[in-house]
């Protein structure tokens, strides 16, 4: 015996076959009455349906990673962004700023002092001192 789903295969399918059968069914609520609330009821399930697809799709979070150590001390931060632009001007500003506090002369490049700056990551060394940074793309789901 073989079985036929006449409502669909998707649950907003399903809802609206429901809707449907209640738009084409007799009773005593006068079939315009009835037509208006079949018609909100297909509005509020596309709705509900949309806000439930969106929801469901990962969201992406940036996270500034930075690692330090200096002065023979470690440590290390990490902040979360939107987008991977809020990301990057925080990574350059801390950059900058680490640069005029060392005075660190950025035309020399030796194994032991250098700096360099890229779109996802960015360091500082000074001898023994070294601050990292890198920007990682994390997918969550709500």
């Amino acid at each position: 015996m073989k079985t036929i789903n006449i409502l669909g295969d998707s649950q907003r399918e399903q809802w609206h076959g429901v809707v449907n059968m209640l738009r084409h069914l007799g009773g005593d609520m006068p079939r315009e009455s009835r037509s208006e609330l079949c018609d909100e009821l297909d509005r509020y399930i596309d709705a509900m349906e949309d806000a439930n697809e969106e929801n469901s799709k990962p969201q992406k979070v940036y996270a500034l990673v930075c690692y330090e150590y200096v002065e023979q001390q470690s440590g290390s931060e990490v902040a979360l962004y939107e987008t991977e632009e809020a990301a990057r001007n925080e990574m350059r500003k801390q950059y900058e700023e680490i640069i005029a506090l060392w005075k660190h002369d950025v035309s020399v490049t030796q194994a032991d002092y250098f700096c360099e700056f890229s779109d996802r990551a960015a360091i500082i060394t000074e001898y023994f001192d070294d601050i990292f940074w890198r920007i990682e793309e994390k997918e969550v789901k709500a």
